[in-house]
């Protein structure tokens, strides 16, 4: 499936590549940053790491949609008190998400922009959580994201961006998954 991905991400630049000035038809994001729990997830998550890329469509300057692809992992501390427990390992969550996004400085040197939408989020242990869970034990959840970010211009045609989303994977009510990537990249 990464390899797909790549392939994918690499296609879409060439095209983003070749676009005109202006705002181009098609729009495509890469990045990495850290990742935190927050709520349940952050007591029991450690600080983490992400990677993420997307692509998709400019319907005018102020409204673009993209699917994004993008991985976490966190790690789990030591000992996790409560009902969880654990001796060492992470958590991965790999996602897809079709995300909305309204520039409101699109034309400007640097552009605010929100974004939301919503997905599939698969979530992954490892090594097990002893008392409930067997060796890498995942799971596949619907789930939503929201955020903010700011990208400003750079000296080639694109823009580096920083951007922070909340999310949260619908779940049982034993383990809530939410947590807020911080995202560092590049955008066409």
């Amino acid at each position: 499936m990464r390899s797909f991905f790549l392939i994918g991400i690499s296609a879409l630049c060439a095209i983003s590549l070749s676009a005109q000035e202006g705002v181009s038809k098609f729009t495509m994001q890469m990045g990495a940053g850290f990742t935190t729990g927050v709520g349940h997830s952050g007591k029991d998550l450690d600080l983490g790491w992400n990677i993420s890329g997307g692509a998709g469509m400019n319907f005018n300057e102020h409204v673009s949609a993209l699917i994004n692809i993008s991985e976490q992992t966190m790690g789990t501390p030591v000992a996790v008190p409560g009902f969880l427990s654990v001796a060492g390992g992470h958590m991965q969550v790999f996602s897809t998400t079709l995300d909305p996004v309204v520039h409101l400085g699109r034309g400007a040197h640097a552009d605010f922009y929100v974004t939301g939408g919503a997905g599939m989020f698969r979530r992954s242990f490892s090594p097990a959580f002893t008392e409930l869970l067997r060796s890498d034990y995942s799971v596949i959840k619907p789930g939503y994201d929201a955020g903010v970010g700011l990208a400003v211009g750079a000296p080639w045609h694109g823009k580096i961006y920083a951007e922070a989303r909340y999310v949260h994977i619908f779940d049982n009510n034993r383990f809530f998954t939410n947590y807020i990537p911080v995202t560092f990249g590049f955008r066409w």
